[in-house]
């Protein structure tokens, strides 16, 4: 067996029911919460923000309710973030929501506490926060698929450069997060099918990263056979709660698998994307490439591409592992088509002449460098194409 390592800090707190416990977990940290959301646009999260409210103060705390957080969270929805939680006070941060509401919830804890704006802290830069200063954060996902509950990566975008960035650091894992697949089910129908997807592919570029391990490689099947089976579940019944509940194990599993091994090449294209388009929801950009770069990459990981292959067709089974891995990018197209995901980057608004801008911006972060092939620019180029 290869080398490998394996670290996890945040205490993860699973199951239906277990958001009742967030008051009395807060307190443990402070008596001034920074709630941080998006905005209650749809009366499910109108209720579901009071709700949360209540159980808080119910438990003696004082909270301040930050409701700015966007899709593709920006320097600027960070810095009022920031600003917030200082003039109130705050002593704990409760990132409530997707990807987006726990990742900025990372980054306000960083730019409350650290001279200039969380763009100053990105991964390459330094210095790097101080973990004496930060504020201690408690992820509460509301949907299966970014797996930033378990991640020390906080996602933000510079609109002004039209570029997406993180913050990547062990201190910045959450000190607690709470999977309550309770808090799921009013997802509605294209962002359970996208933070579905991202599950999968953060769970299979986990296994093909040169990081990756035996720890990993045993979550990260685990979690893909699971999207397989219960995401078109889900999709057919929003409502299904057992369902739901295979899907938040699924992402905490995934979430693990990239916060010790790392993603590919798809992510370092979808990152570029969302970047320079904003209104690309992530999991919708990870779609847009996969088909792409499994016909790009599959030569160079048979034992990975064929057995997600034989996952999606298990009538693969009787084929080679050359064979089968052959067939992963048709059956990855055939998968997104069942979940409605099958896109080109021409359906979600991007103007062909920015095709080479695409391809530089996609080759900025080292994702892929990470990857089974390394693609050159001249084959960047004809990725972002293919994905036209």
């Amino acid at each position: 067996m290869k080398h490998f390592n394996y670290h996890q800090s945040t205490q993860i707190l699973f199951g239906k029911g277990r958001i009742e416990e967030l008051g009395e977990i807060s307190k443990k940290y402070g008596s001034k919460v920074l709630l941080v959301t998006t905005p209650a646009h749809i009366p499910a999260l109108e209720q579901q923000y009071a709700r949360v409210k209540k159980i808080l103060e119910t438990a003696g705390l004082e909270v301040a309710h930050y409701d700015g957080v966007i899709s593709n969270p920006t320097i600027e929805t960070i810095t009022a973030g920031a600003e917030m939680a200082k003039s109130f006070g705050a002593n704990v941060i409760v990132g409530l929501g997707g990807g987006s509401s726990m990742d900025s919830a990372k980054a306000i804890s960083v730019e409350a506490t650290h001279e200039g704006t969380s763009w100053d802290y990105l991964f390459y830069k330094s210095p790097q926060p101080d973990p004496k200063k930060l504020l201690p954060v408690i992820a509460v996902s509301t949907t299966s698929g970014t797996g930033s509950q378990v991640t020390q990566v906080a996602v933000i975008t510079n609109s002004q450069v039209r570029d997406k960035s993180a913050l990547y650091n062990n201190i910045l894992y959450p000190q607690v997060c709470i999977v309550d697949p309770e808090l799921m089910v009013s997802v509605p129908q294209f962002v359970t099918a996208t933070t579905g997807f991202d599950v999968l592919c953060h769970s299979f570029e986990s296994t093909i990263n040169p990081g990756t391990g035996a720890y990993v490689d045993l979550l990260a099947w685990e979690a893909i056979s699971i999207v397989v089976e219960y995401l078109p579940q889900v999709l057919a019944d929003l409502s299904d709660i057992e369902a739901r509940e295979k899907m938040a194990w699924a992402d905490t599993l995934a979430g693990l698998c990239i916060a010790n091994a790392g993603v590919t090449l798809p992510h370092g294209m979808g990152m570029a994307i969302g970047g320079m388009y904003p209104k690309v929801a992530h999991g919708e950009a990870l779609a847009i490439v996969y088909p792409a770069f499994a016909a790009f990459t599959w030569e160079s990981a048979i034992p990975q591409f064929s057995k997600l292959a034989r996952i999606l067709n298990p009538g693969l089974k009787t084929l080679s592992d050359t064979e089968a891995a052959s067939q992963s990018p048709a059956e990855i197209t055939k998968f997104l088509q069942a979940i409605h995901l099958n896109k080109s980057l021409s359906e979600v608004g991007m103007p062909e002449d920015e095709i080479l801008q695409l391809a530089t911006h996609c080759m900025v972060l080292p994702d892929y460098k990470g990857n089974p092939r390394v693609a050159t620019e001249n084959e960047m180029i004809e990725l972002v194409k293919s994905c036209f």
